[in-house]
């Protein structure tokens, strides 16, 4: 879930110190990360670590494995995946730019061991 991202991350300690130090959860003075997360408890941490991911389809599976690994509970929402409408020589020459690009990006991502 990333606890442990949370003590080693500066600004993530930052931000959590300073939201349970915050009038709305009644202005309390805490200075230590495991006191924070304690009084929040795992369910409020991991809905703090949560994100939503919008992106198309392509970017998604590519996205998505990177946010996850980071510790973030993540919420795909997908938008339409792009439309390949090819009807002249300059969009088909588009259109394959396109795919390629993307296969060049995720054959990197692989390579790289973000995938």
């Amino acid at each position: 879930m990333g606890l442990g991202r949370l003590r080693h991350d500066v600004a993530l300690s930052y931000k959590l110190l300073r939201m349970v130090n915050s009038a709305a959860m009644g202005g309390r003075d805490i200075w230590s990360i495991g006191h924070a997360l304690r009084l929040l408890g795992r369910a409020q941490i991991a809905r703090w670590l949560g994100i939503l991911l919008v992106t198309d389809g392509d970017h998604m599976a590519r996205a998505l494995p990177l946010f996850e690994r980071a510790g973030f509970e993540v919420l795909p929402a997908p938008v339409f995946d792009t439309v390949y409408d090819a009807a002249g020589p300059e969009d088909r020459l588009s259109t394959s730019r396109s795919m390629l690009m993307e296969l060049g990006a995720r054959l990197y991502y692989r390579a790289a061991g973000y995938l």
